[in-house]
């Protein structure tokens, strides 16, 4: 008897296709580090056949939108192996908007209350995933324009990428991706983060804080400058780790990843320093409730993004053979002396990105 002609068979195979259906897939998409780590972007297609768009990964937001040419519409979105429906909110004409490399941003905030805008919350009222996470693996390609960027995995993480277990952190607070930090340490002095949460934020390239930790981080690596309008400088070279604590897990940045290598100012007597990471927000108005971590601090943890349970968690792991970064901590030396000096900005110190970096011609350290 042939197998699809026997009634038994053919309710088995309805069976396993909706079960097949429902179980999901995997699906990891490469990364490309944009001018020098200030964003990474994940290639989505839209429409048939697909139209590849380069997207701005960013946890920091609800919505996804695109940038062309000319509107178009589509109800068919690929990401890898994986395709969905009804999630892109914004497709504009203004083609300039965003610059050549990236053409829009994909937002991946999770709402709790099931909203069917952003990205997660449709993958997941959709079942398409294995479980419910995004795996984040952030290449540091901070020398070079654009290069490979490491990878995002939507459906789980990549084992292959991280070494050890996923410590879990549940998430609180009003922002989606915020989680309680449980301390910090800077070369070698204990910061107080009473109270303090930090939003893992994709979409933001350095490390922003209150004014009090900035200045408590920074002023901890000797040789610090600080200009009122910019923020702090460090010496570039140095080995001054600085640690942050969530629940059992301890995260390491290295020096190189705290003084950012290619911003730089130069002092009166010819002295190169380093744009600290760690700044805070400036202006008259300016306050921040909750840290934003950005891909400086991204870069050297494997992160899973889980939105399984009602205000989701996050996961950090340390970096595996296949994720490593092979940060290296520079010897200490050409330190920069303390207060009172006055450096020219060179042209390398930009706008970055989602930060308030204020491009000045003369810079007063005090």
């Amino acid at each position: 008897m042939n197998r699809h002609s026997n009634p038994a068979h053919r309710n088995a195979d309805s069976i396993t296709k909706r079960y097949l259906h429902k179980r999901g897939i995997s699906s990891t998409s490469p990364l490309t580090s944009v001018s020098g780590d200030i964003m990474y972007s994940v290639p989505l297609g839209l429409g048939t056949p697909a139209q590849q768009f380069n997207l701005a990964i960013d946890t920091g937001s609800p919505i996804t939108w695109v940038v062309a040419k000319s509107c178009i519409s589509s109800e068919k979105y690929t990401l890898g192996s994986l395709s969905f429906k009804g999630a892109v909110g914004l497709v504009s004409q203004d083609s300039s908007a965003m610059g050549a490399t990236v053409d829009g941003i994909m937002g991946l905030w999770y709402y709790p209350e099931g909203s069917d805008v952003p990205i997660l919350n449709v993958l997941k009222n959709s079942s398409a995933l294995t479980q419910p996470q995004i795996g984040v693996w952030l290449k540091d390609s901070s020398t070079e324009a654009n290069a490979p960027g490491g990878e995002i995995t939507f459906g789980g993480a990549d084992s292959s990428r991280y070494s050890g277990d996923i410590s879990y952190i549940d998430c609180g607070g009003d922002t989606p991706w915020t989680i309680p930090v449980g301390g910090l340490k800077v070369n070698g002095q204990t910061i107080n983060t009473s109270g303090a949460m930090a939003t893992l934020d994709t979409g933001t390239s350095l490390m922003l804080v209150s004014q009090t930790v900035s200045d408590a981080i920074n002023s901890a690596i000797p040789g610090a400058l600080k200009d009122s309008k910019v923020g702090w400088f460090l010496p570039c070279k140095g080995n001054y780790p600085i640690t942050i604590t969530f629940g059992t897990r301890q995260v390491t940045i290295p020096y190189t990843a705290l003084a950012v290598q290619d911003q730089t100012a130069t002092t009166d007597d010819g002295t190169t320093v380093c744009l600290s990471a760690a700044m805070y927000p400036t202006g008259e108005t300016a306050t921040i409730s909750n840290w934003l971590l950005g891909d400086a601090f991204l870069k050297n943890v494997y992160t899973v993004f889980d939105f399984s349970t009602p205000k989701g968690r996050i996961g950090l792991a340390s970096l595996g053979s296949g994720g490593s970064n092979n940060s290296q901590d520079s010897n200490n030396n050409d330190n920069a002396a303390g207060g009172g000096r006055r450096a020219m900005m060179s042209s390398s110190l930009s706008v970055l990105q989602a930060l308030t970096v204020v491009a000045v011609a003369v810079v007063t350290f005090t």
